[in-house]
């Protein structure tokens, strides 16, 4: 004991507590990982024990920055509605499930490579979950193993997860050497092929049915009924089957055409819509206003309203009792202007009231469907005494060819940047400026779109993981372990997976990474294996088993956005995720060493 107070004194002794204390704050989940792992990394400084200018250097680390930018082009892809369009292809028209296996765990998995992959997610499992509504089959059959193969296409490069950013940069911070855009490609593509294919010929047996409780409800409240005018738009020329194969994908139907004094109701497909007809449509709530997108096509409940295709808005608001618009029409109280969106219907004892609803008087209980081009603060803008909002504000993705070229372009000048020029942090800043000046996102939008809880959450660790090296904490712990883990690499690997892997399940993958990689570097110069690809075989070793939250809701942020709405229970995900945990330890500890030199 005196042999470790002189070796590390008392402010080592100090961090090795608040290490305990944090990792019992994480698992404990007492108070947000931000805010954990942020304390956790300031204490030490207001102490004096972390040199205020490492604490600095946390905050200005190149990894906070890449992460931030990359945040912003994935918005831009968002909303370019690419990912809406290949899911609306892949899904079937049928309840048969094989393309989603075969074609859509593949495709989403090459996204992730990519883009991060919980914006990805959060993009794609409304689309699943809705074709799973529509076709009576459960989503939990395919929520959880999307999650898990976004997860495994991370791993194939360097910007696939923040995970690896934060390794890459701990790499870079420690031994002055930077990872390839492709380099955790050799053993993370060998994973994600041998993992996706264990899901699509296994999930369907391993991942539980969970009912949804959506199955039970009355699709009556997810359509809308809305009238519009062709104009001069798309519309015009074309016979009803062809524009529901190129804009309604099944989604909407025209129950009436009314052209000139006559009305003809449930137009046959081959009826051709020429300009100045009234159409009335009932369709998905959400596929109905990206109609109002569309250049010519004029909504009669508000003719005036211009759509902004960058920065699209739905939001649902009901009206209570007590409410002073009771009794009033939308162009007496001047909804547009006074709200800053447009009521394109209203839906009200189970019924929708469309068309020129300006004049209609508004009723306690009345549901008022909005569109509107920017989002609602509702603090500022909204009376809750007035109307109260039943749904959050919801961006709507609209697609465009234009949009979609330029962010495929945007992506292979990141990637060429990165590979053949600069550095990571300068080919994603050079990225987002381009989104943002194509106006492929807003710069509301791109602020909005950063994850600032998750660079909180790495600035805290990155500041912890300085405490450790500066109290020679981890040092102190990488010498217990040494006498345990032996010299042969296969085995080594398995060790640092195992613990890394155990540490994800319990406190996130962020904290993982950030707490074991001083420790493990320490160990690693402890044993002699001081070249540069044993370095690099330990960060990726890091950076996949950090990945690698297959057991657990909370380990990952893409297993708890599918949690909810596949209806699982807590222990669900180890049915499934022990053996493709175990197939992917396997993986590391057999490939990494064969890549990578130890000596």
């Amino acid at each position: 004991m005196d042999a470790f107070f002189s070796e590390v004194g008392w402010q080592g002794i100090f961090v090795l507590c608040l290490l305990v204390i944090t990792l019992f704050f994480l698992i404990k989940e007492i108070l947000p990982i931000e805010i954990t792992l942020f304390s956790a990394g300031v204490i030490p400084v207001i102490l004096g024990i972390t040199p205020v200018d490492k604490f600095f250097k946390s905050i200005a680390n190149e990894t906070i920055v890449t992460i931030a930018m990359l945040f912003v082009v994935v918005k831009a892809l968002e909303l370019s509605g690419v990912i809406h369009l290949l899911a609306k292809k892949i899904l079937p028209k049928t309840d048969n499930c094989q393309p989603i296996y075969l074609l859509g765990f593949p495709g989403i998995s090459f996204f992730s490579a990519f883009f991060n992959n919980t914006p990805i997610v959060m993009m794609i499992v409304p689309i699943i979950r809705q074709w799973c509504l529509d076709k009576k089959i459960n989503p939990s059959k395919f929520l959880m193993p999307v999650s898990f193969v976004t997860i495994l296409g991370g791993m194939c490069t360097l910007i696939g997860t923040s995970t690896n950013l934060i390794v890459n940069g701990l790499l870079s911070e420690h031994f002055g050497y930077s990872l390839k855009f492709f380099e955790i490609g050799k053993v993370g593509v060998i994973c994600a092929v041998i993992g996706i294919s264990f899901i699509i010929l296994f999930s369907k047996y391993l991942v539980p049915s969970r009912v949804d409780p959506a199955l039970n409800l009355s699709k009556e409240m997810q359509k809308a009924v809305v009238e519009f005018i062709v104009e001069n738009s798309e519309f015009a020329g074309k016979t009803v089957r062809e524009i529901d194969e190129k804009f309604f994908q099944g989604q909407c139907s025209i129950l009436e055409v009314i052209r000139g004094g006559s009305t003809t109701h449930a137009p046959t497909s081959q009826m051709v819509l020429k300009e100045n007809d009234h159409m009335i449509i009932l369709g998905d709530i959400n596929k109905i206003a990206k109609l109002h997108t569309i250049n010519g096509l004029k909504s009669v409940a508000d003719p005036k309203f211009k759509f902004d295709h960058i920065a699209s808005h739905y939001f649902e608001y009901t009206i209570p009792a007590n409410s002073n618009l009771v009794g009033r029409s939308l162009k007496g109280i001047k909804f547009r202007t006074r709200y800053g969106g447009s009521v394109f219907a209203i839906y009200r004892e189970e019924k929708y009231f469309y068309g020129k609803i300006k004049d209609q008087i508004l009723k306690a209980g009345d549901v008022l469907l909005v569109l509107s081009s920017k989002e609602h603060k509702e603090k500022k803008t909204i009376d809750p005494k007035e109307v109260f909002s039943l749904s959050p504000n919801i961006e709507i993705p609209i697609f465009s060819f234009t949009k979609a070229f330029l962010i495929g372009s945007i992506m292979v000048v990141l990637i060429l940047l990165a590979i053949f020029y600069t550095s990571m942090m300068i080919a994603s800043i050079a990225a987002a400026i381009l989104a943002i000046a194509l106006k492929l996102v807003s710069p509301k939008s791109a602020v909005r779109s950063v994850n600032w809880n998750l660079l909180i959450t790495i600035i805290g660790g990155l500041a912890l993981s300085s405490a450790l090296e500066e109290t020679k904490i981890a040092s102190y712990l990488s010498k217990i372990i040494f006498p345990f883990i032996g010299k042969n690499p296969h085995v080594i690997v398995a060790i640092v997976f195992i613990i890394t892997t155990i540490l994800t399940e319990l406190i996130t993958n962020t904290a993982a990474v950030l707490i074991v990689f001083p420790i493990f570097f320490d160990l690693f110069k402890e044993m002699g294996m001081v070249t540069t690809d044993a370095f690099i075989a330990m960060s990726i070793t890091i950076a996949i088993a950090g990945s690698c939250s297959f057991l657990t809701p909370v380990g990952y942020q893409t297993n708890t956005i599918v949690y909810g709405p596949g209806g699982y229970h807590y222990t669900d995900f180890f049915r499934l995720g022990l053996p493709l945990n175990l197939i992917i330890l396997f993986v590391c500890s057999t490939f990494i060493p064969l890549i990578w030199s130890f000596y």
